[in-house]
């Protein structure tokens, strides 16, 4: 058996984001990393290539479709490291026995569109994870004799898939329970886009957790997000009730929770897109005033993204001065929330030097943006984790909008003194990159 204490796995990990991860791990995971993949040579080629940045990753070739490979895994792993501490693959990702199963919000919707029969069974508290099979397995041969729609299946077969994988989480997270209570092992499901940042008990349960465990938080990136196709069939008016609840309202509850828990010298970073920029430009100048002004409040804001919902519903949003793109407007509500709160911050926790600002890590090939997009997860994570490592005693950006680690200002009235106060902050950034640099070799 290895020396090594600690060792994390990656699978499907040759390229893309596993292969991301990987790296990543690599480079700060005080471990060992295991790099898998179904096809040898090109798991072999990865590692070769991680090899050639200085990198030590170890390779093991796993085909998750075949048991004995899994199986052959699972020995080699026992054998030489005597368990694993960081599981990240396909179905979902675990650290320091903290186990999270992807699931996906089309699985709330998919159940809501069972029968009522269905609905009980998955959502029963008792289901044993035999009977969750047998559904699964019923679902598949539903499909195949033509007759899972009059058995009480929805239409999407990725949707019924996806409350297996949210039901599986809840039986396993019961037996983790029941077998293991002493280890503290927590498992839940989420959704990529959504997470669980739509429930306000989940989120003060999040809250709670880390004052009992940790005392408090350093750094809070608010980056859960969602956003329609452009070729989405939904009506706009829903799309934009849906996209408030989770960018916007989800984002806010986060904050109002966890701001709070902030200690000293905190960063936080709500992730935002250019997109908000955007759509205030086609704002009326109505509204442009109000979204822009230094005075506006939390309240006010709040009531701004209500009525552009109201004014979907009724079909009058142009005409009520507001653009045609309701994830545009509901990220100017993220960036003028940010600016809000970076305000209150200053007020209310002056001494303590928190640092909050909106920013937009681009466009970045992520099942949101699609597979066109310039940007790898890598070079999309730079700016959110640039802010939010802003190094001690830094005098800002604080209450700004940040691209490309530089802040992009907000053209409007006040233009001539946001250029020069932009300006100034743009010497500060240079500065904060340049210290950051010393201390990360990698950047």
């Amino acid at each position: 058996m290895s020396s090594c204490s600690r060792v994390a796995l990656v699978t499907g990990a040759n390229k893309g984001i596993g292969f991301a991860i990987t790296r990543d791990l690599c480079r700060k995971f005080l471990g060992v990393v295991v790099l898998t993949a179904r096809d040898e040579a090109r798991g072999k080629a990865a590692v070769q290539q991680l090899q050639a940045e200085g990198l030590s990753p170890r390779f093991h070739q796993l085909d998750i479709d075949d048991l004995q490979s899994i199986r052959a895994l699972r020995d080699f792993l026992l054998k030489e490291y005597g368990g694993l501490d960081i599981l990240v693959n396909n179905a979902g990702i675990a650290f320091k026995s903290r186990v999270v199963n992807v699931s996906s919000m089309l699985s709330l919707r998919a159940l809501k569109n069972c029968s009522p029969e269905l609905q009980q069974k998955f959502r029963s508290d008792t289901i044993t994870e035999e009977e969750l099979v047998g559904l699964m397995n019923k679902f598949v041969d539903d499909t195949k004799r033509g007759v899972h729609e009059k058995e009480g299946w929805p239409n999407s077969a990725y949707g019924v898939i996806k409350i297996g994988v949210t039901v599986l989480s809840r039986i396993q997270a019961r037996k983790l329970s029941e077998q293991r209570k002493g280890d503290k092992i927590l498992l839940n499901a989420c959704c990529p886009g959504r997470r669980a940042i739509d429930d306000l008990q989940s989120i003060r349960a999040l809250r709670d957790f880390l004052l009992k465990e940790y005392g408090g938080l350093d750094v809070l990136v608010n980056n859960a997000g969602i956003a329609f196709k452009n070729a989405d069939p939904t009506p706009f008016h829903i799309q934009a009730e849906v996209t408030m609840k989770t960018n916007f309202f989800g984002t806010q509850d986060v904050c109002t929770e966890l701001l709070p828990l902030m200690k000293p010298g905190g960063r936080v970073v709500n992730v935002s897109s250019m997109a908000s920029l955007r759509a205030l430009k086609n704002c009326s100048p109505e509204l442009q005033q109000k979204f822009r002004s230094d005075t506006i409040t939390e309240e006010e804001l709040v009531g701004l993204m209500n009525k552009f919902v109201d004014d979907t519903k009724r079909g009058v949003h142009e005409k009520e001065g507001w653009p045609n793109s309701a994830y545009g407007v509901i990220k100017i509500g993220v960036t003028v929330l940010s600016r809000i709160q970076a305000r209150k911050l200053s007020e209310q926790r002056k001494g303590d030097k928190i640092l909050l600002n909106a920013c937009c890590p681009g466009w970045v090939r992520t099942d949101m943006a699609g597979p066109e997009a310039p940007k790898s997860p890598e070079e999309g994570a730079e700016t959110p984790v640039y802010l939010a490592l802003l190094p001690p005693n830094a005098e800002g950006p604080h209450g700004q909008f940040v691209q490309e680690k530089q802040v992009e200002q907000c053209p409007g009235p006040n233009h001539h003194q946001e250029t020069n106060s932009n300006a100034k902050m743009k010497q500060q950034q240079q500065q904060l990159q340049q210290e950051q640099g010393r201390r990360d070799p990698t950047s």
